[in-house]
Parts: structure tokens; C-alpha cells; sequence
């Protein structure tokens, strides 16, 4: 959890975490190891590029379900809290959409 210590947050929560997100993403295609229902709905939608999507796709389903993410942002705002830092909104906690933008 030191890297939620250390981080740079200047840059969203959910910034941060869908860089990594993306970067686990990549790593699952090249390892051949990747979300095989997420395939299905790109290639609906992108045919043989659904590749080129899929790290976004990532980032947009582990960001809106309870798991991993969710935790490591409610650890993130306990950091955030002792560093007297505002808790920027996230789509973890339904303040945001997708694209960023305030919902509430």
C-alpha cells in the first residue's frame, strides 16, 4: 500500500488506478489471459480491434464494481484524510461517470 502513500495525487484516483488498470490490462492480453465475456461484448462492437479497446474497458468494469479498486480508494481517502488533502470524486463512489464528469 506504499504506493497509495506515495502517490502522485495531484492526478484523480481514478487516473492513477486506470493507468495501472490498462497496464494489468495489456499484460492479460499478451499473457493470453484476458476477460474472455469482455471480448465478446468488444468484438460485438469493434470486430477484430477489439484489442485495441480492451484496456478500457478494463479501467471502466474494475472501476464500477465493489473488489480490489474499491478498497484501495477507501485506503486512498484515509491517506488522503491524514494528509489534510480533499478527496477528489471517483466512479467508485458514484460521483462521477465515465467520461469524468460530476453526477451529483
Amino acid at each position: 500500500m506504499s504506493l497509495v502513500k506515495t502517490r502522485d495525487r495531484a492526478v484523480s484516483f481514478d487516473e492513477w488506478a486506470g493507468e495501472k488498470i490498462e497496464l494489468e490490462a495489456i499484460g492479460e492480453i499478451s499473457s493470453g489471459k484476458w476477460d474472455k465475456n469482455l471480448e465478446s461484448e468488444l468484438r460485438e462492437k469493434w470486430s477484430d480491434n477489439w484489442e485495441l479497446f480492451y484496456p478500457k474497458a478494463r479501467v471502466r468494469q474494475e472501476l464500477s464494481r465493489e473488489g480490489i479498486w474499491s478498497l484501495i480508494k477507501k485506503f486512498d481517502d484515509h491517506i488522503a484524510e491524514e494528509l489534510g488533502e480533499e478527496i477528489l470524486p471517483s466512479r467508485l463512489d458514484n460521483t462521477v461517470d465515465d467520461e469524468g464528469e460530476r453526477v451529483r
